[in-house]
């Protein structure tokens, strides 16, 4: 039995064995069910808050675990409660169902409940409990409006497989066996979904939505429709100065300036490939812009891509998320003089980028849309790029400036080109493949290359190491490993500062990871150095990477601040980091790959 297949529908089978038991409880006891949380979970409606506290035994031990942590400074984080989830995990001890029973009454009783009268009050409930009796056509009927829609299954991916369709119906309704959920995720995806792509490797059929298909269509529509507009065009005094100042371009990027800034089209589509100098490229063509009077604003879907912009002398610039906002409310302004540019536009989610383009339609503003299809997916649902770059065409930056070695730019072509077993073969040929018998040989090779590295690029400021890991996980355990082998080195400060689950020392490598731009000047994915702390004021300061050398001291109410809805740690260590969030980050020193790292 292959386990690939067992995981990749382990969700699916959760949805099942959920609706399976919820449906054989209905029927034989009568009880109803709460809505489902946001992990498809209900409880039995008629059942107190304080009585499903009371019995909730695995939560308090979390609790009172996670109390204990936090009151010797630690704070509560995703990471935190998942140690103290295993931590307090105990082996399952068998109990009698009679004994069971007795003290399941008894503790009840001693909460001020009557089992008796709550067993009346939680069954019977259900006024028909037929053998047949199916979910209503109104209710499915409501939930595959919003499976189908923006918030449904493609909120944040273009496609869909059944199984995801099997756990989406089980989290919406209550009630429903194996057999009928079954039957509804085939007339789901016969009725509201469109095959769009199978994947060969897991003999996988993937869908989409019309809604979603439908937006990338207007996308393209409304693109193609502003091509014979005269929008924004430089006059050739004005790129012949910008070219003047800028002799180190190269022929691509002074044909790709005169490619946006002459072309007249109202959305111009730029492609350009990792180590091509996109960003320098786009600084050219905004000095052109600006010097016939345009007024530049600057755009893209993380916050340490606008900082790439702003060190090309865009000085208007903001996430996609947060010009939307603006637009949406009327604090922002496009108008005939506007260039919008968006940087890392492949990586944008049809839907912004289909509000962005209305909102410059509407304006008559220009929109230069600047990345790569073949790198890394949107973060949000949709590849509008991809559609727009084959419709519009593009100016295409080619020429790789970052690596030096010709058999290196080959296997980053083959790479892109999705030929990954040639590009391995490459890397192999050349050794930059190191083979272990197993994860923690890997690890522990990868740690010795690491520090022989990092000695290297203390001799020269220009360079850096960084690792890249495929996983989250695999992330936090590297970067503990290199944070200690630095310290056991002596190359940490010895004062600690207690950020969330992280103890940061001066000498550390680190990345902010929330968005304060306009009040501290860093963004999500910020890299910098500690270069002082102060444990009673609660503030780091950190010497941000670039070349100006500037520093940025976080205060307290950045460090602490972390809301419900953070994802990322506010500072986080940086010795290795995922590939999305090295997307748009430049490096002039050796890239480690962490064992189990695909490409």
């Amino acid at each position: 039995m292959d386990g690939r297949d067992l995981y990749r529908h382990r969700l699916a089978a959760d949805a099942i064995y959920r609706a399976t038991y919820q449906r054989q409880l209905s029927r034989t006891l009568g009880v109803e069910w709460t809505p489902a949380d946001t992990h498809g979970n209900r409880e039995l409606r008629a059942m107190s808050e304080d009585l499903i506290r009371g019995f909730s035994k695995r939560t308090d031990q979390i609790d009172t675990e996670l109390d204990r942590l936090t009151a010797d400074g630690q704070e509560r984080t995703p990471r935190l409660v998942k140690w103290a989830v295993h931590t307090t995990r105990k082996p399952k001890e068998h109990e009698a169902p009679d004994t069971l029973y007795d003290r399941w009454r008894q503790e009840a009783a001693e909460r001020g409940v009557d089992v008796d009268t709550l067993v009346r009050q939680v069954t019977g409930r259900t006024a028909n409990r037929v053998q047949d009796q199916t979910v209503s056509e109104a209710a499915t009927g409501q939930l595959f409006d919003r499976l189908a829609g923006p918030d449904g299954l493609t909120t944040t991916a273009s496609t869909f497989t059944r199984p995801d369709v099997l756990v989406a119906l089980g989290a919406g309704l209550a009630g429903a066996e194996r057999a009928e959920l079954e039957v509804l995720a085939d007339r789901f995806l016969a009725e509201r979904a469109v095959s769009v792509v199978a994947d060969r490797m897991l003999e996988e059929r993937r869908w989409s939505t019309p809604e979603l298909l439908a937006v990338e269509q207007r996308l393209v529509v409304s693109a193609t429709g502003r091509t014979v507009e005269e929008t924004a065009k430089v006059s050739h005094e004005a790129v012949r100065e910008t070219l003047a100042a800028h002799p180190t371009a190269g022929a691509d990027q002074q044909a790709m300036v005169r490619d946006v800034c002459q072309g007249g089209a109202g959305v111009t589509v730029v492609v350009g490939r990792a180590g091509t100098g996109k960003t320098f490229a786009l600084g050219m063509a905004r000095h052109a812009w600006q010097l016939d009077g345009y007024r530049l604003l600057a755009a893209a879907p993380t916050g340490i891509a606008t900082m790439s912009l702003q060190g090309e002398g865009f000085e208007d610039v903001a996430t996609c998320d947060r010009l939307l906002a603006d637009l949406d409310r009327g604090r922002e302004q496009l108008d005939a003089r506007t260039v919008l540019v968006v940087d890392e536009a492949g990586m944008a989610g049809s839907r912004k980028l289909g509000r962005l383009l209305e909102h410059a339609h509407q304006a008559g503003a220009k929109v230069v849309l600047v990345g790569d299809d073949r790198q890394l997916a949107p973060i949000d649902a949709g590849g509008g790029f991809r559609p727009l770059r084959l419709r519009l065409g593009a100016s295409e930056l080619t020429d790789n400036r970052r690596q030096h070695q010709a058999w290196e730019r080959e296997a980053l072509d083959l790479v892109r080109s999705g030929l990954v077993e040639e590009a391995v073969a490459a890397y192999q040929a050349h050794d930059r493949v190191v083979a272990a018998d197993s994860k923690p040989a890997a690890t522990l090779a990868l740690l010795q290359d690491w520090w022989a590295a990092w000695q290297q690029a203390e001799q020269d400021p220009a360079q850096e190491v960084i690792v890249l890991a495929a996983r989250r996980a695999e992330v936090d355990r590297l970067n503990t490993a290199c944070q200690e082998l630095l310290a056991a080195r002596g190359r940490l400060g010895p004062e600690h500062l207690q950020v969330e689950d992280r103890q940061l020392a001066v000498g550390d490598r680190v990345v902010c990871g929330h968005n304060a731009i306009a009040e501290l000047g860093v963004a999500n994915g910020t890299h910098g150095t500690i270069t002082a702390l102060n444990p009673h004021d609660r503030t780091l300061t950190v010497c941000v990477d670039g070349h100006d050398g500037r520093t940025v001291t976080l205060p307290r109410s950045y460090l602490d601040g972390r809301g419900r809805g953070e994802r990322n740690r506010r500072v986080d260590l940086a010795y290795v980091t995922t590939g999305h969030r090295a997307q748009g980050l430049t490096r002039g020193g050796p890239w480690c790959g962490s064992p189990g790292l695909r490409t």
